[in-house]
């Protein structure tokens, strides 16, 4: 089973915590003993320098206790605290009453020569070792030269370190207990958006609202943005199939019963079932291509605009080869555009079949992404211009209907007779008409450089990453 992105989160950070605490205690532990061990030398410096000032040295190189000593644990047996003085020709001077019997193991130092180390008495006793050589003769000879020692026994510093030690951890692992404890309550009041997002979710999928409704942070806000725009998306081209099948319907149900009742007729008539039939085919068309148009997709793929206008000119350059056009297109091959490609091919297959079927020698084909003037974002523009007789100004909003066609052979008229003709079925614009407004956009009309049509179509776009 996957592992929620709560607890990967908290894991990690406990992780992360357990080597920072834990890195944190073995240092500061380091620390505390290096400087525990630091003050036990010094102090038995100080004792040394005390047992120094106290003895004072007998003619024959003997040394005697002279000065009281303050330090009382130098004469109580197995105290901790023990002294020695030893004459560098290993004549045995002088040594604490709490060494018992037992001895210093130490090396002889020349005058001002120290040294400080652990080691264990002959007991087997572990001590902290501190050893300063001195001599009474100016000449200062080795061999009658002193090794003064002081040792102290490792117990109360073991203690010592282990009580700190004991502290340490157990304050490190409150404190991450604690620190633990508050990155959980902020990962679940980080995350709470994303579980706020699933509750929608799930309230869409049951079909008790149609979209994210909160307000959420910015950096979900990309997500329930493009969400919303695939819901969006979705539930108008649900409404575009389910409004096609209806007006499908109820388009058939007349020519339908024209038939019907043409059949029924004592004397049936061919060319009237054939103008029906023709007419239903016409219908049938129509709204299988308006109900086929994507619309204005969040997850749409970025398509060539320059490749899928090359695909369309090639195809209708070999079918109206016989005319001769001249056909031109200004379209930057790096343009890309966020459209649903059969929706971009739809319109460009249906404005270029116009101009070609209409344009007496030449026609242009332009296309580019403006910069967003408004809120809105940036606008897709394609406009096709052809030098035909082009289309008269009160015949502009005519001529979008379903049906509704201009004559070959007659210059500027509309024709709505319906009839499937060599001129074409009269539902190229329309079917234009219905993706431009899939797309929210509009279509203009007018005329062109060649005084011939000039169809433009602007479809908002959202914005493209960088």
């Amino acid at each position: 089973m996957t592992m929620s992105l709560n607890r990967r989160l908290l894991l990690a950070a406990s992780v992360v915590l357990a080597a920072f605490f834990g890195i944190t205690g073995l240092v500061l532990e380091r620390a505390y003993r290096h400087s525990a061990e630091q003050a036990v030398f010094d102090r038995l410096q100080g004792q040394v320098i005390a047992l120094i000032a106290a003895l004072e040295q007998h003619d024959d190189g003997t040394v005697y206790l002279a000065n009281a000593l303050a330090e009382t644990r130098f004469f109580t047996p197995d105290s901790g605290l023990y002294g020695q003085v030893v004459r560098n020709d290993h004549r045995d001077s002088w040594r604490s009453l709490s060494l018992s019997g037992d001895e210093i193991i130490a090396a002889s130092l020349a005058r001002g020569q120290q040294r400080l180390y652990q080691t264990r008495l002959k007991a087997g006793l572990p001590v902290f070792v501190f050893s300063l050589g001195i001599s009474w003769d100016d000449k200062a000879v080795f061999d009658r030269g002193y090794t003064f020692t002081v040792a102290e026994h490792r117990q109360a510093f073991d203690e010592q370190i282990a009580a700190f030690r004991r502290l340490l951890w157990g304050w490190l692992a409150a404190v991450a207990a604690g620190l633990l404890l508050v990155q959980g309550s902020i990962l679940r009041w980080g995350l709470a958006p994303l579980r706020r997002v699933a509750v929608e979710l799930m309230q869409i999928n049951n079909g008790r609202q149609q979209r994210l409704q909160q307000d959420y942070p910015q950096e979900l806000r990309g997500l329930t943005a493009n969400l919303n725009a695939l819901l969006e998306t979705q539930r108008l081209q649900l409404q575009r199939y389910r409004h096609a099948l209806g007006d499908l319907a109820h388009s058939l149900k007349t020519p339908l019963a024209l038939v019907r009742g043409d059949l029924e007729s004592s004397r049936p008539q061919q060319a009237l079932v054939r103008e029906q039939i023709d007419h239903m085919v016409q219908i049938v068309d129509y709204q299988l291509q308006r109900a086929a148009a994507a619309g204005r997709t969040a997850l749409a793929t970025p398509v060539s605009v320059a490749a899928v206008a090359g695909k369309v000119m090639d195809a209708l350059d070999k079918v109206y080869y016989d005319k001769g056009m001249s056909a031109e297109c200004l379209v930057d091959a790096d343009l890309q555009v966020q459209v649903d490609r059969q929706d971009l091919m739809e319109l460009l297959g249906n404005l270029l079949d116009n101009a070609y079927k209409y344009g007496r020698h030449r026609l242009l084909l332009t296309a580019e992404v403006s910069a967003a003037t408004d809120r809105s974002g940036p606008v897709f523009e394609c406009c096709v211009e052809d030098d035909g007789p082009g289309i008269d100004e009160h015949l502009r909003e005519h001529v979008l209907q379903r049906g509704t066609r201009i004559r070959p052979d007659v210059d500027g008229r509309a024709d709505e007779t319906g009839a499937a003709t060599v001129g074409g079925q009269g539902i190229g614009l329309a079917v234009v008409q219905d993706i431009v407004a899939a797309y929210a956009g509009r279509l203009s009309i007018d005329r062109g450089r060649w005084q011939g049509a000039r169809i433009c179509v602007y479809l908002p776009l959202m914005d493209m990453p960088a």
